[in-house]
């Protein structure tokens, strides 16, 4: 069986309120957040095609367009004077078709300026 997709046009549209306080934390100086943010997402649907052999069908999918909604909490400190940044966030994301529990990141930043 084979699977195919001819195109994805969609795009979303967001919002986002960003509530943080500068923090030190053993010497290191940083900040945390929490964003709130309102999605809406549009754009054509997925248009997925299965085939096997010599026939094939489309497969039905939920349409994705409609509003959702993002959490996100997080932190930044920075471990080189204004540059080098170790980072964590978690985010959960709810929208129509779309549903994503708690995720998390972490990693290590470093800006130019």
């Amino acid at each position: 069986m084979t699977i195919s997709q001819d195109n994805d046009d969609a795009g979303s549209v967001g919002a986002s309120v960003l509530l943080g306080k500068a923090v030190r934390l053993l010497d290191l100086s940083g900040d945390i957040y929490l964003r709130f943010s309102a999605i809406n997402y549009f754009g054509d649907g997925l248009s997925i095609t299965a085939a096997k052999g010599s026939g094939s069908r489309p497969v039905e999918t939920e349409s994705r367009n409609g509003a959702g909604g993002e959490v996100r909490v997080g932190g930044r400190f920075a471990f080189l004077p204004r540059r080098g940044f170790v980072y964590f966030e978690a985010s959960s994301l709810a929208a129509k078709g779309i549903r994503r529990t708690w995720s998390l990141r972490s990693g290590l930043r470093y800006e130019w300026q």
